[in-house]
């Protein structure tokens, strides 16, 4: 079993100190952020400052399982997915000059009903012609999320792009949030295309830590351990966005220990 964090569970510190966390706490990565709003690295980030991150954390022996990107799908007209393309290209490269194993996206949404069906036809094709142009490597995922593509939704994109660089970044946690059903049927689904799973918690008020909420987490993690899964599971830990939860020193080994509970129960 492999295990990261996202940055957004150490928003006060650069990438150096998250690296020095995950050292400490026994992480085998950590998934850092390209944004503008406090990334460790942003979408104009010279290439000086994408080989600084790359020697250190390759320095640490520690891996980047996955860079968690903000730019999404979209439903408006053709140029718009033009647009998309550039920006899953451009992000591609970012991905590539730090040695990530993955670059993460999300978002976007057909719409009505009646669109669905175009949508995620232009999407697929969009994902495949970033892929054919690119000679980087590196894969990149969808996360399926609350407002956007649900699990089983993006389970068939995946299928659609048919790629063994696109994947799911799988998030039980926007399962339960967006009341889908099945979960047992929802994991059969995603499991194909899983390129990493991310391990968040909630209750109906709000966020917590893993193993106090109601997202069915152990269920997902023996599901993934009894096919012998060879991705990270990555402590999505929003404090980013939630500044009152825990401090990461709390959080992150307690993650730790969860996850070592998990798979042995």
């Amino acid at each position: 079993m492999k295990i990261s964090f996202t940055t957004m569970a150490t928003p006060d510190l650069d990438h150096t100190g998250a690296i020095a966390l995950a050292r400490e706490f026994g992480f085998d990565g950590v998934d850092p952020r390209c944004s503008d709003h406090l990334g460790e690295l942003r979408p104009d980030s010279t290439a000086q400052e994408l080989a600084a991150v790359a020697a250190d954390f390759a320095s640490a022996g520690l891996a980047i399982p996955g860079l968690l990107c903000y730019c999404g799908l979209s439903a408006d007209p053709p140029e718009t997915w033009e647009n998309t393309k550039a920006q899953i290209a451009h992000h591609l490269r970012i991905g590539a000059a730090i040695n990530t194993e993955t670059v993460r996206l999300f978002g976007g949404h057909w719409g009505t009903d009646d669109a669905r069906e175009g949508f995620l036809e232009s999407a697929a094709r969009t994902i495949r012609e970033v892929l054919d142009a690119d000679d980087s490597g590196v894969s990149f995922t969808f996360q399926n999320h609350k407002g956007s593509l649900n699990a089983r939704d993006a389970a068939e994109l995946a299928g659609r792009v048919d790629s063994d660089r696109f994947g799911l970044a799988f998030s039980p946690d926007h399962c339960t949030a967006m009341g889908e059903e099945d979960f047992d049927g929802i994991l059969d689904a995603v499991a194909p295309w899983t390129k990493e799973v991310y391990i968040a918690d909630g209750t109906e008020t709000g966020l917590c830590l893993p193993g106090e909420g109601i997202v069915p987490l152990r269920e997902t993690i023996r599901f993934f351990e009894d096919r012998a899964f060879a991705g990270f599971y990555t402590f999505k830990y929003e404090k980013l966005w939630v500044p009152e939860l825990p401090d990461a020193r709390e959080a992150l080994p307690q993650f730790v220990e969860f996850m070592r509970s998990a798979t042995t129960a």
